[in-house]
């Protein structure tokens, strides 16, 4: 819910959701991080985006990697 809540727009209850989520669940799947590093990214904060990125540890999955390009781009990584 949480990431159809943050991309429909609402984004500060969107992440809320997806903090408490982590919150409850100490070793939840490492996807629930995508609301958090896009709400970084969109605001600018590319080193935080990274380290949310960082937290995703799920090196087979397409997204963790196309985000992890996205913020070094940013910094600009070549």
């Amino acid at each position: 819910m949480a990431i159809m809540i943050a991309y429909s727009g609402d984004w500060e209850r969107g992440v809320a959701l997806a903090q408490r989520a982590v919150e409850l669940n100490r070793h939840h799947p490492g996807w629930y991080q995508l609301v958090l590093f896009h709400h970084d990214y969109r605001k600018r904060d590319y080193e935080i985006a990274l380290q949310t990125a960082k937290k995703i540890n799920m090196p087979e999955f397409h997204w963790m990697q196309l985000m992890t390009a996205a913020r070094l781009r940013h910094a600009g990584a070549p």
